[in-house]
């Protein structure tokens, strides 16, 4: 059973973060999806839960001058649904798809998902290679963007302060042809992710970005993506089992069950494939 809890409905940002500040041992709520399981276990009691839902700000899809923002209480389903993201991001949509079942994606949030940190996460990868920023209001009217790769600090672990309330993501615009994700689950969460985002121009390959999820406590960003930096497609083609190689020796594999080995394997194997799969898309 749930502990018992007061539940606060916020009418605007600045009064649940009001909110948050004033009451003992409070915690944000908005599909609840993640954080009312972890209760029903007992790893959490918050004695009071803000509910962010009623916050029109929170809400909403749309293109800006610095890319696609997602509101913090945008459901899954809204994603997968959108035909705005449809046009700019399919990647995200077909992505969105898979995330749990449909009862989950119609109240689990974009927001909670990333707040959460659940490292078996499908979003945070995508959003990660797509150097997607997070926009964090706290008190006095302070607001602040950063990376979200510098907000996942480690599983289950972020850079939100108690007090403050994540309000969107942003993500900068891409080529959709350039841009593939990738899982292996053995159940509703991925075992294994990866996604890869480049730019490409006169058939040269620039900025490339590979990042595993799921297999450590946050994504990682491969090092070993500069190799495709300046290739041509074939040359990318032909390197992509050696960039795949060294980007499964990069990953902490947290999974001991599993084994680290085979994970590893996964790893080199779908990162492959993104890169084959961007490359196929490109010729076509």
């Amino acid at each position: 059973m749930i502990p018992d809890f007061e539940l606060h409905r916020a009418g605007d940002v600045e009064e649940a973060i009001s909110l948050l500040s004033s009451l003992e041992d409070a915690a944000c709520y908005a599909g609840g999806t993640e954080l009312l399981q972890v209760m029903k276990m007992g790893f959490a009691t918050p004695g009071h839960l803000v509910d962010l839902k009623p916050i029109t700000e929170l809400g909403g899809i749309q293109r800006t001058d610095s890319g696609l923002q997602i509101g913090a209480t945008v459901t899954h389903r809204e994603i997968e649904r959108s035909p705005l993201i449809a046009e700019q991001l399919p990647a995200l949509v077909a992505l969105e798809h898979q995330v749990a079942n449909v009862r989950i994606r119609n109240v689990g949030t974009l927001g909670g998902n990333l707040c959460f940190a659940e490292p078996h996460s499908d979003p945070a990868a995508l959003l990660v290679a797509c150097n997607a920023t997070v926009t964090l209001a706290g008190t006095d009217g302070a607001r602040r963007t950063i990376p979200l790769d510098d907000f996942l600090l480690d599983a289950f672990t972020t850079d939100r302060e108690e007090t403050e309330i994540m309000t969107a993501v942003t993500i900068p615009l891409v080529d959709r042809r350039a841009l593939v994700y990738r899982r292996y689950a053995m159940t509703e969460r991925p075992t294994v992710s990866a996604a890869f985002q480049v730019t490409i121009e006169d058939d040269r390959l620039s900025s490339p970005r590979i990042v595993v999820g799921a297999v450590g406590p946050t994504p990682t960003v491969c090092r070993a993506s500069g190799i495709l930096d300046d290739l041509t497609m074939d040359e990318a083609r032909e390197a992509a089992g050696d960039v795949a190689s060294a980007c499964s020796r990069e990953v902490e594999p947290m999974d001991v069950e599993i084994g680290d080995a085979y994970l590893r394997n996964l790893v080199a194997v779908h990162v492959a494939r993104t890169i084959a799969d961007v490359v196929e898309r490109r010729e076509t």
